[in-house]
């Protein structure tokens, strides 16, 4: 990356144009800090891309959505509802057997289902989605644990 990168910037002449290298988190702030030098210390040879040093900034949306997970992170609430539904979307992922009769029940009982996802940390959507599943999936789990009783233990 660090190759292609520099042989852009010197092919396009931007040595003198960039102002700012935004990065999207801490993966990536290390990756455009080894592609840069630090802020503070001088250009000695624009030309030359080991000389680059340009400040790095944060994007604001990746930013933002940190910010919001760490926050999100602090509730004992609502990390012990989120873990629980994690484990839900798992047990039935896991299982082909059990998202079969899932299925079953569903038809079974005129019920919509929606596909239950696993969360993933760099999909920012996944969680909307996995929270927006199991909600609109309760009726269904309920039909479901109230069926195969043996699974009780897994029903929040």
């Amino acid at each position: 990356v660090r190759s292609m990168v520099k042989k852009a910037l010197m092919e396009w002449a931007l040595s003198e144009s960039i102002a700012r290298i935004t990065v999207d988190g801490a993966s990536m702030k290390t990756i455009g800090s080894n592609l840069v030098a630090r802020a503070d210390e001088d250009i000695t040879d624009p030309g030359d891309f080991e000389s680059f040093k340009y400040p790095l900034l944060w994007c604001v949306a990746h930013r933002m959505s940190w910010c919001v997970n760490e926050g999100l992170k602090k509730s004992s609430t609502f990390t012990s509802s989120i873990t629980t539904f994690r484990e839900l979307s798992k047990f039935f992922s896991a299982s082909p057997k059990r998202q079969f009769k899932l299925d079953q029940v569903a038809k079974e009982e005129k019920l919509e289902q929606k596909s239950m996802i696993i969360d993933t940390t760099t999909r920012w959507s996944s969680l909307h989605t996995l929270l927006t599943a199991i909600i609109s999936n309760k009726t269904l789990l309920k039909a479901f644990f109230d069926r195969y009783n043996k699974h009780k233990a897994y029903y929040p």
